[in-house]
C-alpha cells in the first residue's frame, strides 16, 4: 500500500500541470513572485526555464522500477531556497516536453546546474525520448554531475542535427542518493524572423485592422487580424510586444493564434496577450491573461502591467503547448480533446497560419520581434 500511494502522489504531484487548466473562481488571480530570475539580455536571447527555482511546474516524475522492498524510505522531491532537491532511493525518471530543433548550424540545448550531496549519488542518462517513451538519443551519465560533494557543476546537453524536429521529451534518471539542482535552462537555436519583409511574411485579410511599420518592428491598431502567408504545425515562437490602448480605461486585448484554418477569421487557438484584463473578463472566460491559451488553458499570472515590454514564448509540440512570459513557464497543457479541422472544437495537429488579433477598435500593440522556430519547412 505505502508504495501505491507515493506512485499515486507522484503521479497527481507532477502531472497535474500537463493536464489541468488554471481555476477560475470569479476572483483576481494574485501576480506570482519569487521566481527565478533571467538577465534582460537572456530573455531577449531567448532563453527559457524548466525550472522556475519554486516549482517543478511542467514537470513529471516516475519511479523507473514500480516494486521495492518494505524497509525503503519514499523517495522525495524538496524545492526550497530555489533549488531542486531529490533523494532518490529508488531511480526515480524526471521528463518534460520539448520541440527538439536545429537551426543556424546549431541545435537547441539545454543547462543543468547541479552538485551532489552523497558519494552515492548517481545520474544514469540524459535522455530525448518520443512520445511513447522510446529513446530518440541518450547521454549517459553515470559519472554526473562531476566535481566535489556539495560543489556545482554544469552540463549542458545537445543532439545532433538527425535527431532534431522531434515532438519528444526531455528526461534525465537520477539512480541514487542526494542530488541538488538549482538552474534548468532551455536554449533555442536559430529562428526565422517574421518581421524583414511584412509584406512578403503578412497578409490583411479583413482589411480592417491598420499597421504600421516602426523603426524596429510594427504597431497594430483596431479591430482585426494579420495572417502569416506560409503555415506551421509543430513550433517554438517567440514575440517581443508592448500592449497599449488608445482608451486606457479598456486596455488592450489582443493574441496570437495559430494552427489556424488559412483565410479564416481567428479559427485556431490562441495564445492570449492581455496584461492586465478587467475583473469581470476573468470570472467570465478560462484564460485571460497573458500566456494562457484562451478558453482551455489559464497561465499562472507573471505580470499585470500594461505598456511595459513583454516577452512570450509558446511552444507547440503535438499535442502539448507549452508558454512562457518573460522566460518563465507559465502553461504545460495537453489537448486531450476529439480531433478536428477546426481548434476552436476540437484538437488540431495539421498545420495552419499565425494570426495576430485586434480585439477591439482601441486595441493598439507593438510588437518589436517576432521570430519562429521550425524544422518544418
Amino acid at each position: 500500500m505505502k508504495r501505491i500511494l507515493f506512485a499515486f502522489f507522484v503521479l497527481f504531484l507532477f502531472c497535474a500541470p500537463l493536464r489541468a487548466a488554471g481555476p477560475v473562481d470569479g476572483k483576481s488571480v494574485p501576480v506570482e513572485y519569487g521566481f527565478q530570475a533571467l538577465s534582460p539580455e537572456k530573455i531577449d536571447a531567448g532563453e527559457l526555464l524548466l525550472f522556475d527555482g519554486r516549482s517543478f511546474f511542467g514537470w513529471e516524475v516516475f519511479p523507473v522500477k514500480s516494486t521495492r522492498s518494505e524497509k525503503t524510505p519514499d523517495p522525495t522531491v524538496e524545492i526550497k531556497n530555489g533549488e531542486i532537491r531529490i533523494t532518490a532511493t529508488v531511480p526515480l525518471r524526471f521528463r518534460t516536453p520539448v520541440l527538439w530543433t536545429y537551426r543556424d548550424n546549431a541545435p537547441a540545448r539545454i543547462a543543468f546546474s547541479w552538485c551532489k550531496e552523497t558519494k552515492e549519488t548517481s545520474v544514469s542518462a540524459f535522455i530525448l525520448s518520443d512520445l511513447n517513451g522510446k529513446a530518440i538519443h541518450t547521454v549517459p551519465l553515470r559519472e554526473e554531475p562531476a566535481g566535489k560533494i556539495g560543489e556545482k557543476s554544469e552540463k549542458v546537453f545537445s543532439a545532433e542535427k538527425k535527431h532534431t524536429g522531434k515532438i519528444a521529451y526531455f528526461e534525465f534518471v537520477v539512480d541514487s542518493g542526494i542530488l541538488v539542482i538549482d538552474s534548468i535552462k532551455y536554449i533555442p537555436a536559430g529562428g526565422l524572423s517574421l518581421m524583414n519583409d511584412l509584406k512578403a511574411e503578412w497578409n490583411d485579410p479583413s482589411g480592417e485592422m491598420k499597421w504600421e511599420p516602426l523603426k524596429k518592428g510594427f504597431r497594430l491598431s483596431g479591430k482585426g487580424r494579420l495572417e502569416t502567408r506560409k503555415e506551421w504545425g509543430d513550433f517554438l515562437l517567440q514575440a517581443k510586444f508592448r500592449p497599449l490602448s488608445s482608451d486606457p480605461k479598456a486596455g488592450c486585448n489582443s493574441g496570437i493564434f495559430f494552427r489556424c484554418i488559412k483565410g479564416s477569421a481567428l479559427d485556431g487557438y490562441e495564445c492570449q496577450i492581455n496584461n492586465d484584463p478587467p475583473e469581470a473578463d476573468r470570472s467570465r472566460f478560462l484564460g485571460n491573461d497573458t500566456g494562457s491559451i484562451f478558453r482551455r488553458c489559464a497561465a499562472r499570472r507573471i505580470t499585470d502591467r500594461a505598456g511595459d515590454w513583454t516577452r512570450i514564448s509558446i511552444m507547440v509540440n503535438g499535442l502539448i503547448f507549452r508558454t512562457w512570459v518573460n522566460g518563465i513557464p507559465t502553461v504545460c497543457w495537453t489537448d486531450d480533446r476529439k480531433p478536428d479541422p477546426n481548434p476552436r472544437k476540437g484538437s488540431r495537429t495539421d498545420a495552419g497560419s499565425v494570426q495576430l488579433q485586434g480585439h477591439d477598435p482601441w486595441t493598439l500593440i507593438e510588437f518589436e520581434e517576432i521570430k519562429l522556430i521550425s524544422d518544418e519547412k
